[in-house]
């Protein structure tokens, strides 16, 4: 009952849910934003994700990137 209840009382900003790939990436664009840059060892360590669905969130967002002495640093984009 509280289901439906929910779904009539707030269809009007009910939207579908991303996929997890895009939602990863969004997640990973606002800690980004917050942080200016980031590793994805920064990402795994303030999101508790696996290190590999850190390095794909943070490629999805299109963030310049370089290497800093073996770690791959993405750069808020300006």
């Amino acid at each position: 009952i509280v289901v439906d209840l929910v779904a009539r009382r707030y269809a009007d900003r009910l939207v579908e849910v991303p996929s997890a790939e895009e939602a990863r990436a969004t997640l990973a664009r606002r800690v980004l934003d917050g942080a200016g840059e980031l590793t994805a060892e920064d990402l795994r360590g303030a999101l508790g994700w696996r290190k590999a669905a850190c390095v794909a969130a943070l490629e999805a967002t299109g963030s310049p990137s370089r290497n800093d002495e073996g770690y791959v640093v993405w750069t808020k984009p300006r």
